[in-house]
């Protein structure tokens, strides 16, 4: 990851690429933090690599975020952890949450090691029939067509450990010593209801997951009407704003500095995605699934119906994440129409309450 005599970065498993240093800080530079690495374990899907940091310690290795359990993605994350001698049966495992291209492999790499995740995360890990029934209803009453729902709910709900290695809870504060480094958990909300960031506070390094970003914005979705995912991400970026960083290191993409710019620039793209709402919602009042499809999305495909039902899926648990926000703070009306979530805006004033709410409430000190 960082450049130094017996330091090397793995891209993508070919040659070495230092990471320039970064600004001045209180602490010392980062890229001179001993034993830690990056492989970018390749994966197929919206986006093209997650990255796998890995912590050389005395008595055993830590792995972060191992990939997932795909051929090729497994063929590369060993060929990097023989490249650099990780001992698999003496490591250490951290994932940041469970969505499968973060944890899938590590069922498979980790049958005889300690699995560290945060204790909000674990009923991730065995997803039950109730909870995947529950998803589905929810999905369908606010307009996902069932049929499509049934499949992506039984992939992404799947149950995740069968044959689980040791699960070890972390809790927020709480500190692991390994090797060089103090990683702190940090418990971040948002992208998952137990997703976790990991903190070096010597060294000013944060191990972000998909918490924080610097190329795309990660995605907040809610999936029942009680789960508030968007208040409490932007509660959680609020608080990493008052860590003292030196770099963070994200879960895809590249390392990034500055992180409260960064920390800017994701709320003020989930402010623009609230007006937006509304704004379809003031010419029409209609389902989550429609409004999903008139929303803005970054997206390769020329139109909604021509994307993928994944993607849709992703788009749609958004739009009930930013719906469920409005509600909450009672711009939005929610009512059961024949079956149907219909939601409408209650409010004159909706706009500016949105702007108010974001500037003086969550970020007024940013």
């Amino acid at each position: 990851m960082f450049e130094g005599p017996e330091h090397q970065l793995l891209w993508r498993g070919l040659g070495t690429r230092p990471v320039k240093p970064s600004a001045p800080t209180s602490h010392g530079p980062p890229w001179d933090s001993p034993a830690l690495f990056i492989a970018k374990t390749p994966l197929i899907g919206l986006v093209d690599y997650v990255n796998t940091y890995v912590i050389k310690a005395d008595d055993e290795d830590v792995v972060i975020d191992a990939g997932p359990d795909l051929f090729l993605s497994i063929m590369a994350l060993r060929k990097n952890m023989k490249r650099l001698n990780v001992r698999l049966n003496r490591s250490l495992f951290i994932v940041t949450h469970a969505h499968r291209d973060h944890v899938g492999a590590t069922r498979r790499l980790a049958a005889t090691s300690k699995v560290y995740i945060g204790h909000n995360e674990l009923r991730m890990l065995t997803s039950s029939e109730d909870r995947a029934r529950e998803v589905l209803a929810f999905a369908v009453e606010n307009g996902f067509p069932e049929c499509l729902a049934k499949s992506v709910v039984r992939l992404t709900l799947a149950t995740r450990f069968k044959d689980a290695p040791e699960l070890v809870p972390l809790r927020d504060g709480e500190v692991l010593e390994l090797g060089h480094y103090k990683l702190k958990c940090v418990e971040t909300p948002g992208h998952t209801q137990g997703h976790i960031c990991l903190y070096d506070q010597d060294r000013g390094i944060l191990f972000s997951g998909d918490h924080v970003l610097r190329d795309i914005t990660p995605n907040i979705s809610s999936w029942s009407y009680e789960e508030d995912a968007l208040s409490a991400y932007l509660i959680s970026l609020k608080r990493l704003c008052e860590l003292d960083l030196a770099i963070v290191l994200p879960g895809h993409g590249r390392p990034l500095k500055g992180l409260k710019r960064r920390v800017r620039e994701l709320v003020n793209h989930h402010e623009e995605r609230l007006l937006q709402i509304i704004k379809i919602l003031k010419a029409q009042s209609g389902d989550a699934y429609w409004i999903s499809s008139k929303v803005r999305w970054k997206t390769r495909h020329p139109s909604w119906w021509r994307t993928s039902i994944f993607y849709r899926w992703l788009a749609f648990g958004e739009a009930l994440a930013h719906l469920n926000f409005l509600v909450k703070l009672g711009l939005v009306d929610r009512k059961l129409v024949r079956g149907k979530a219909i939601y409408q805006v209650v409010s004159d004033n909706a706009v500016e309450v949105v702007k108010k709410v974001i500037a003086s409430f969550f970020f007024a000190t940013l």
